[in-house]
């Protein structure tokens, strides 16, 4: 049977490469890589540059502060990667179905990274339009751009001239706006998933595990241990989490009595397959059983936790794409943002030296990205 995501993923690159032929006299094509552009939109930037110009200029400045501080933590996370042989990075890719990417690439399900791809550029690219005409630039044009039919960017093209001749202040702003409107969604995020777990705990609890089947030849299959496990001997059994602190505690060869929906069962732990020091029951596909707490009654259909797992699946991936991307973003390396500002700070402060430090720093940024995307080989293979 093909899976659901999968169906949907193939309908969404139907249609957008229906689109894509149906607009093909509005778009750049290049060896698989296509623009779309757009002139529609300006007028709006421009009422709210209007209204709110002093406090828009209050803002860039503080963008400015927070992108340089996440300039050294990006930093610090390439150090990290160097000091403990340990990745701070990866290219993450969407994936459909059970197909899995090989390391070092991240695989994420195929519309959580489509909307998380689509909020992180829509915020950034447009904060980095909001300041541009903040700056006084012209805007030629914006638009996204795709590998086919798979979105992959976004972009805005400014008056190159007329940005390079802004002043000094005007030029950070725009360049920390887009970065520092990630780490704002990414701060709303992380209030919304703790307001949503807050109202999610509040109206339903977790009271048992499920038991999906058994391992053929364990003490659980041997003694057709079947249901909602609650309790085993005397320590209650609510959650996953509290069968894993029972088993921590545990030692193989205990006798317990283990206590579910359908009886009363008793076995002798064994040693985990994979390590024989480990006390294992051999039950396996296992799931919290979710109870209403108050104005509904009985357990929770598993649509309802399938919905309440998507949601905060999603928030969990739109909150680290926003961080990951304006953290990245940020690094000296051009033409990242964080390698423009860099820069221009250089370029004011240390003045006709400042092309060589720069090269020196983009190098150095740039050997610690790649030991970080391929240090796990590199660990596994010479180490």
């Amino acid at each position: 049977m093909i899976d659901l995501e999968v169906i949907t993923t193939f309908a969404f690159f139907l249609i957008v490469s229906i689109l894509i032929i149906l607009d093909r006299k509005n778009i750049q094509f290049q060896y698989g890589i296509i623009l779309r552009r757009w002139k529609r939109g300006v007028k709006i930037l421009d009422k709210i540059v209007k209204k709110g110009e002093k406090f828009l200029k209050n803002v860039g400045d503080a963008a400015i502060v927070i992108c340089l501080m996440a300039s050294f933590i990006g930093i610090g996370f390439l150090l990290y990667s160097v000091i403990r042989l340990k990745p701070s990075l990866g290219i993450v890719l969407p994936t459909a179905g059970a197909f899995r990417y090989p390391a070092p690439i991240i695989s994420v399900p195929f519309w959580y990274w489509l909307v998380s791809i689509f909020i992180v550029l829509t915020v950034h690219e447009s904060m980095h339009a909001l300041f541009i005409r903040l700056a006084k630039v012209p805007i030629k044009n914006y638009g996204i751009v795709t590998f086919l039919a798979l979105p992959i960017g976004a972009f805005v093209d400014p008056d190159t001239k007329r940005l390079k001749s802004s002043s000094f202040e005007e030029k950070l702003r725009t360049y920390a706006a887009g970065s520092f409107s990630n780490f704002i969604v990414a701060l709303f995020i992380y209030l919304l998933a703790f307001c949503s777990i807050a109202v999610i705990n509040a109206f339903i609890e977790s009271t048992g595990v499920k038991i999906g089947s058994t391992i053929p030849g364990t003490p659980a299959y041997n003694a057709s241990i079947s249901g909602i496990l609650q309790k085993i001997d005397n320590f209650r059994i609510k959650s996953i989490s509290d069968l894993d602190a029972f088993l921590k505690n545990a030692s193989v060869g205990q006798e317990i009595t283990v206590y579910t929906d359908k009886g009363v069962y008793s076995i002798k732990l064994i040693g985990r397959p994979e390590n024989e020091t480990l006390p294992f029951i051999g039950i396996a596909n296992l799931t919290n059983v979710y109870e209403y707490k108050w104005i509904f009654s009985g357990i929770v259909p598993d649509f309802v936790i399938s919905s309440i797992q998507t949601w905060l699946n999603l928030l969990f991936w739109l909150f680290l794409f926003n961080t990951g991307v304006g953290i990245f973003n940020m690094l000296p390396l051009r033409p990242l943002d964080g390698g423009l500002i860099c820069e221009e700070i250089l370029n004011r402060k240390v003045g006709k030296k400042s092309k060589v430090l720069m090269r020196a720093i983009e190098l150095i940024v740039l050997v610690l990205v790649v030991f970080s995307l391929f240090v796990g080989f590199i660990s596994r293979t010479f180490i």
